[in-house]
């Protein structure tokens, strides 16, 4: 059940270093604890993992962002441990750039892309950069097979199949010259790229928990914002991982579980939230 707060500027600041340090706080050992004290069913959760800053363009959401990075960044001094702040700006990545994203595939990459130059969690992802490297070179035999073999051998494929697509001809094909391994890794990429994409995410909270926040997020075309919320931002909340994700924007919010709105008067002031 989704919560709301009428946020000014002093309550959020209160209101997001109590629920960051609280994830900070919760580590292998306080999880092994809490195994033992109560049941599964009877644990609350330590914080709400998924926060909304919604609210009209210009009336400092961004700023709000900005703020919770430095107090992420404080938890951490304070605590003398690692932590991470990763923003997402879909305005500048949808709406500033003549390349932008179309599949999810894209999407991952675009968003792994600022995991590398702006975060300190980039180690976990050695997996996803692994089957990265691996479709890479399954494609690239694909381009070989499609250019020497498949010109060549088309049409007694085609006309020796009855009851099945030319699509799906041409899929059985393949899937004999890849190999069902290759084959998989091929045809199954956005599966297998959002699970290692998902784990390198987990695997980092472990060890460094981190604020993943999504800015601008009316801009995200609605085919991807179905993806990002379901196989994504979802995942992140079901796992109950040391992660608080922040999805702010100007448009309607579709239903998050786990989820707290922060709604308000914004005002222009550094710390945009109004008392």
């Amino acid at each position: 059940m989704a919560q709301e707060i009428w946020a000014g500027r002093s309550i959020l600041k209160r209101f997001f270093h109590e629920f960051f340090i609280r994830i900070v706080e919760d580590t292998k050992e306080t999880r092994s604890f809490l195994s033992f004290s109560k049941t599964e069913k009877d644990q609350e959760p330590y914080a709400p993992q998924i926060l909304i800053f919604q609210g009209e363009n210009g009336l400092g959401k961004t700023a709000a962002i900005a703020q919770c990075c430095t107090i992420v960044t404080d938890c951490g001094n304070e605590s003398k441990i690692d932590v991470a702040s990763i923003v997402i700006d879909f305005d500048d990545l949808f709406l500033k750039r003549s390349c932008v994203p179309s599949t999810a595939r894209d999407l991952i990459e675009s968003i792994f892309a600022q995991i590398q130059e702006k975060s300190s969690i980039e180690q976990y992802f050695v997996k996803y950069r692994e089957y990265s490297d691996k479709l890479a070179k399954v494609e690239a035999a694909i381009n070989r097979l499609q250019q020497d073999e498949w010109p060549l051998e088309k049409p007694e494929v085609l006309s020796g199949a009855t009851g099945t697509t030319a699509d799906q001809q041409y899929k059985d094909w393949l899937q004999k010259k890849l190999g069902h391994h290759d084959f998989d890794i091929f045809i199954n990429n956005e599966k297998h790229r959002t699970e290692y994409f998902v784990k390198g995410l987990l695997d980092a909270s472990v060890d460094i928990p981190f604020l993943l926040a999504f800015d601008s997020y009316e801009d995200i075309p609605a085919h991807l914002e179905v993806w990002l919320r379901r196989e994504l931002i979802t995942r992140i909340y079901e796992s109950r991982s040391r992660i608080i994700t922040i999805v702010s924007g100007a448009g309607h919010f579709h239903v998050f579980s786990g989820m707290i709105f922060l709604k308000g008067c914004f005002t222009h002031s550094i710390f945009p939230m109004t008392h």
